[in-house]
């Protein structure tokens, strides 16, 4: 796998690394899908949502015909979450249902969803969307502090103390 190299050093947070290992290989004549997926992971990791999300839909346009093409689970998710980093979350939740259509992946879909509700002030909806998540991922603090999140925007503060609680039983140093 010509990529495992990037990938390692994005997994690693070497995101300068990543750039210039990807930049290499894109020079070299690399496959432009992987290479613009993971431009657009690196992009994410440095804040720059908004040209992450031209990298993920670049990669999407290449692969319009490639409908069972694994790595379109990964591009809908990392486009959903460029969406929703920028404030669009009504894109982000097409973004999420795709991906969800492409991965079968509930749970991430789920995270995504629930964000869009709370940045749309939806809190019954964000409350839903972390309830199931923390059914799906019970032993994850993530979900749980979402969800004291949610409760707190929908006015149940016990809920909400309860919901960090969880997580911090989880993990002491996450929340």
């Amino acid at each position: 796998d010509p990529f495992r190299l990037a990938r390692d050093y994005l997994s690693k947070g070497l995101l300068a690394r990543a750039a210039a290992e990807v930049r290499r290989l894109v020079a070299a004549g690399a496959e432009p899908v992987e290479a613009a997926l993971l431009a657009a992971e690196i992009l994410m990791g440095q804040g720059y949502y908004g040209e992450a999300l031209e990298r993920f839909d670049a990669a999407l346009v290449r692969l319009e015909d490639a409908s069972h093409d694994s790595r379109l689970g990964r591009l809908w998710l990392g486009r959903a979450d460029a969406l929703l980093r920028l404030g669009r979350t009504s894109e982000a939740h097409d973004a999420a249902r795709h991906a969800e259509a492409h991965t079968g992946a509930e749970a991430d879909a789920l995270r995504s969803h629930g964000e869009a509700y709370l940045l749309e002030r939806k809190a019954g909806a964000a409350v839903e969307a972390f309830r199931r998540l923390t059914e799906l991922q019970p032993d994850n603090p993530a979900p749980w502090r979402e969800l004291g999140a949610a409760l707190r925007l929908a006015g149940d503060l016990a809920g909400a103390e309860e919901a960090i609680g969880q997580a911090l039983a989880r993990d002491p140093e996450f929340v």
